[in-house]
């Protein structure tokens, strides 16, 4: 993996990582009552609360597969490389894209029912979810081509 992309990776989710603890200390730390109105009184903070566990679950395990990955020169196939990328994208869609019902006042739905039930329930999942997104990233073997390669043109064309 390039130096700049395992950095500019690093950087966004540490980030995303120390914004969403922050949040989590302010709204277990304070008084109920006013948290509680704060946080109904504001479409933000609903989704902030609802998707600060997962997104920290998920930074988790994408600053240890960007430490994996780039301490360990990792090289992975081309298929394996854009299967990983595929997971993780799906993921991050249904992450990002459950909070929209909460912000337009519809409530919960499926895909947040799911972030939160994953968050709850199995958070190694979100985890390791992370960790996939990493290994994503990886540079490609190229000796590593697959089964369908002499179908495929060469990589230096």
């Amino acid at each position: 993996m390039k130096k700049n992309v395992l950095i500019a990776n690093a950087v966004v989710w540490a980030i995303l990582l120390a914004g969403c603890v922050a949040f989590q200390v302010w709204y277990r730390s304070g008084e109920v009552i006013d948290t509680y109105y704060a946080v109904m009184g504001s479409a933000f903070l609903q989704v902030m609360a609802v998707e600060s566990g997962p997104v920290i679950l998920f930074a988790v395990g994408a600053l240890l597969g960007l430490l994996f990955v780039g301490l360990k020169k990792i090289k992975l196939g081309r298929g394996a490389r854009n299967a990983l990328r595929v997971v993780s994208v799906l993921f991050l869609a249904v992450l990002v894209l459950s909070p929209v019902p909460i912000l337009f006042g519809i409530g919960l739905t499926a895909p947040v029912v799911i972030v939160v039930y994953l968050g709850m329930a199995a958070p190694a999942v979100i985890v390791i979810l992370g960790f996939l997104y990493a290994m994503g990233l990886a540079e490609v073997d190229p000796t590593k081509k697959g089964p369908f390669a002499k179908y495929l043109p060469d990589d230096d064309e």
